[in-house]
């Protein structure tokens, strides 16, 4: 039976003690959260994108992307790192669902939904030693039986630690731009072909293990290749930029509330006017950040103007990066000395907002937006970000 969204929410909070149990231990050894997504899997929360009429929820689709984005919101409030994860495999799970044949699905899906499975989203090429641009070039290489052979290296492969399959994006080739020749394709994560690479050393976001990812002459059948050359720029348009907005949203509302809690446990800070305005500023920036995301989500659920929609998204993601970096930075000014021990959540938090926002550079998302109420010409799946290529500026 379909689960409200009151009933998703609840089971999410019921998860706050045991991930914020084990989040440093992740954080400090860098390592995959194995037992909080165990704990997803009873609870039935790794199908959250799947049709509803194969058993999913349906979430990130239909009249369901504002549940979607208030469950990752609610997630990233005391563990931003499991929601990022889970974001990255329901958003491939739903571009699975949506892109596979019924074949595909049988073969792929079932394990997904009935099995708790773990699927990954394996797609970036900018590797961390090099001054390359990062923009997608690898290629499949066809087989005269009818196969193919996968010869990749990817970055920045969150989920990959922990995942049974990875879905992996490049293209076949031919002569048609990168992005209309773009497949998936799903290659199981334990194939011996398959090499992770553990190079995750960094500032935050430890817990979600973005390894490399490392393919050597991997013979792919037919039916692993998902959806035709271009699927996701041609015919899904939905995109991933109100899921990290809902993520950076959550955790600020998360560092708001932590330093809500300290103050109300320290009677002689609460004399102070300064705080008072930083509590009555973040709480009514953080209002507007949500009722921002819920407008761009309810316009994703009308899908008359998917541009429009991405568009939105845009705005909200900017405004939930700024707001996440503030807010962690000045939750040591409210809090004081004693916070930066590890012992408390804000010395992570401020590592992870710092190292989260990077994902994608705001300067250039924030230039799109521009370009596209200068010109009128914004395209959702028409710039770097949208894993297409850049539109040429007029």
């Amino acid at each position: 039976m379909l689960r409200t969204e009151s009933e998703l929410l609840e089971i999410i909070e019921g998860l706050r003690e045991p991930f914020t149990a084990s989040a440093p231990t992740h954080d400090r050894e860098a390592s995959f959260p194995a037992a909080s997504f165990e704990l997803l899997r009873e609870q039935g929360m790794l199908a959250l994108t799947a049709p509803i009429e194969l058993g999913g929820e349906g979430l990130w689709s239909g009249d369901r992307f504002l549940t979607y984005y208030r469950l990752l919101s609610a997630l990233a409030a005391f563990d931003a790192n499991t929601s990022q994860l889970l974001q990255v495999h329901s958003h491939a799970l739903g571009i699975l669902s949506n892109a596979a044949t019924p074949a595909q699905r049988e073969l792929y899906l079932e394990p997904i939904i009935r099995g708790g499975k773990v699927l990954a989203s394996v797609g970036s090429e900018s590797a961390p030693s090099t001054n390359s641009t990062g923009l997608y070039n690898q290629e499949l290489q066809p087989q005269d039986d009818g196969s193919w052979v996968l010869t990749c290296e990817k970055h920045f492969a969150s989920v990959s630690a922990g995942a049974d399959s990875l879905l992996i994006w490049l293209a076949v080739p031919g002569d048609a731009p990168y992005e209309m020749r773009t497949v998936c394709v799903v290659v199981p994560a334990d194939a011996p072909e398959v090499e992770l690479i553990d190079n995750w050393d960094v500032l935050g976001m430890r817990a979600t293990v973005s390894w490399t990812v490392r393919v050597k002459n991997l013979r792919l059948p037919a039916e692993a290749i998902i959806g035709e050359p271009g699927y996701w720029v041609r015919d899904d348009p939905r995109t991933f930029s109100l899921g990290f907005a809902s993520n950076h949203l959550g955790e600020a509302e998360g560092i708001l509330e932590f330093c809500l809690d300290w103050v109300r446990a320290r009677p002689h800070l609460q004399n102070s006017d300064l705080m008072l305005y930083r509590f009555g500023d973040f709480g009514a920036r953080l209002f507007g950040v949500r009722a921002a995301m819920e407008a761009a989500a309810r316009e994703w659920e009308l899908g008359e103007d998917c541009d429009r929609a991405e568009l939105l998204s845009l705005h909200v993601l900017h405004l939930a990066k700024k707001a996440v970096l503030e807010i962690s930075q000045v939750a040591f000014d409210i809090c004081g000395a004693r916070a930066i021990f590890k012992q408390y959540p804000l010395e992570q938090a401020y590592r992870d907002a710092r190292s989260f926002t990077l994902h994608t550079r705001d300067d250039h998302l924030t230039c799109t937006v521009g370009k596209g109420l200068l010109y009128g010409d914004f395209s959702g799946k028409g710039y770097i970000d949208g894993a297409t290529v850049p539109r040429v500026g007029k």
